[in-house]
């Protein structure tokens, strides 16, 4: 299932940036007329440890400027996820961006996957029942947008940056007391968790 995830994963990361080659206003940015971003764009994204999740939608409110707000709610490994952040855009449009947001992922309760147990010294892959605690991260980005050239309003992003994880205790409830996990199978539970590096694509659209 990882596996599928992955290669449609890559896809639509492929079509993405062959569109965007595509939509991208190709007239210099010092001839380009004064644009105004819209008080409120909603759209879509996938990514990793980005503010949609492994895949969502999001809204971006504009305050002054190009200071703007913006939330998001998806589905990632951990669970549902939100997200809640602010952000700032060098220009109107075709512009780099930087922000910084909080994420929290829900958990899952009764998540079942294959690990290396240790059982009397020996390791052996098992079916393991676990419950996924709520886990949150800070995240500090940068995003750089490219808009339409016939409607300026909508855009296509690319997100980038790291997300600092926080919480306190397990992150994790193991149903059998009696499991004993490998530290191979501690770090690949660790590399699930939030956090780590941020990558995202998506379309916002101007209301």
């Amino acid at each position: 299932m990882r596996k599928i995830i992955t290669i449609c994963f890559c896809l639509f990361m492929v079509n993405m940036l062959y569109s965007q080659s595509r939509i991208i206003n190709s007239t210099p940015i010092e001839n380009l007329p004064e644009h105004k971003p819209p008080f409120l764009s909603l759209g879509v994204g996938l990514g990793i440890n980005n503010y949609c999740g492994l895949f969502g939608a999001g809204m971006k409110v504009n305050v002054y400027e190009t200071f703007y707000l913006k939330g998001g709610v998806g589905i990632g490994s951990w669970g549902y996820k939100y997200s809640i952040g602010a952000g700032y855009d060098l220009k109107s449009r075709n512009s780099w961006g930087f922000g910084v947001y909080y994420e929290q992922a829900s958990g899952i309760k009764g998540f079942y996957t294959d690990l290396d147990v240790i059982n009397n010294g020996v390791t052996t892959k098992q079916k393991v029942e676990m419950d996924l605690k709520p886990v949150g991260s800070v995240n500090l980005t940068a995003t750089k947008t490219w808009n339409f050239k016939r409607n300026p309003h909508n855009c296509f992003y690319i997100e980038m940056g790291l997300a600092f994880q926080v919480a306190s205790g397990d992150m994790y409830k193991l149903k059998d007391e009696n499991v004993v996990l490998s530290d191979l199978s501690k770090s690949t539970i660790t590399m699930m968790s939030p956090g780590g590096l941020v990558f995202g694509v998506g379309f916002l659209f101007g209301m």
